[in-house]
């Protein structure tokens, strides 16, 4: 599945958010029952009742906190609001050996504030936050990944607003969760639990995908804020990795889709699935993040933090296709 001919525009930085008592909530309290993107089968506290928490020795968290690999001196581990981020300074990189992954599919999910002309590297994955052609205060999150693309950014059709961060503009990407399929040479990728892109070319179908995770800050530097790696679909049970829940492929076909059905049965189900979700409102997930120096259409004239987000979503036509 390419990228959707629309774009998403996030109002906010926190727009996907419910961030009740999130800015004031330090790391170590987040740890007891939430993890800090949020991811449902990684908290403990499963989005829906069917959801089972994944095995503990199925995924890890990196420690932002106690990490030491930040490649560069000025790049240092700082606290906002008790929130513990990796701070890139603007031209540098910081790369973080990514858990041993197994054949197959294998997903990491990760928060990054991003200033104009950042790239995160994930194997032959990569991203990049660029000004939006349509409105200078977003940036648009572009790819490249398949053999054909080393040369052309993509547009995930995904825009997210600038807010001041330490005075810096950037744009958050809270979580964002790859799929890389090393056997099958395939990658997707979620914005919270929306699917962006799915089924796309991997360049590098093998070897250098289960390696290193790097950042390349741009022009304003970038926040390296969470990391978390897995066996499993963080964000819902998908036994078959084919990007569509476990429940809702059994209310739809009473079983999981088998792996030899026709590529129209998945890409019927998979629409049936993403029709599914476009008609529910954004899912909230209960994050512990950096939160930016004030949002204007959520903060006062003194810029006090504002606690239970709603979640924000505006669509239009796509200016980048």
């Amino acid at each position: 599945m390419n990228p959707a001919p629309q774009i998403i525009r996030i109002a906010s930085a926190v727009a996907l958010f419910v961030c009740v008592g999130a800015i004031a909530r330090s790391q170590a309290e987040a740890s007891n029952g939430h993890h800090p993107m949020g991811l449902p089968r990684l908290a403990g506290l499963p989005a829906k009742a069917g959801d089972r928490p994944m095995d503990r020795d199925k995924f890890e968290v990196f420690a932002i906190a106690a990490s030491a690999e930040v490649s560069g001196a000025n790049d240092t581990i700082r606290t906002r609001r008790s929130v513990a981020y990796i701070d890139v300074s603007p031209g540098k990189e910081w790369s973080r050996t990514l858990r041993s992954q197994h054949p197959g599919a294998n997903y990491v999910t990760f928060a990054v504030n991003c200033s104009i002309g950042t790239e995160i590297h994930l194997g032959s994955v990569k991203l990049a936050v660029l000004r939006s052609t349509a409105d200078s205060m977003y940036g648009a999150v572009m790819y490249r990944a398949g053999p054909l693309d080393q040369d052309n950014w993509k547009p995930l059709n995904y825009e997210t607003q600038l807010l001041p961060f330490a005075g810096t503009m950037m744009a958050s990407l809270a979580p964002i969760t790859l799929k890389l399929d090393t056997i099958r040479g395939r990658w997707s990728v979620w914005l919270s639990d929306s699917l962006l892109a799915d089924d796309l070319p991997l360049a590098s179908p093998t070897g250098e995908n289960a390696a290193n995770m790097t950042v390349k800050a741009g022009s304003g530097g970038a926040w390296v804020w969470g990391i978390a790696c897995s066996d499993e679909n963080p964000l819902f049970e998908d036994s078959n990795h084919n990007a569509v829940p476990d429940d809702f492929e059994v209310s739809q076909i009473g079983q999981l889709m088998p792996a030899d059905v026709s590529a129209e049965s998945q890409k019927l189900l998979k629409q049936a699935c993403l029709d599914e979700r476009e008609s529910r409102p954004p899912s909230t997930f209960d994050v512990v993040m950096p939160p930016p120096d004030f949002i204007p259409e959520l903060c006062g004239p003194n810029g006090a933090p504002v606690h239970g987000m709603a979640n924000s979503l505006r669509y239009r036509p796509s200016a980048n296709k």
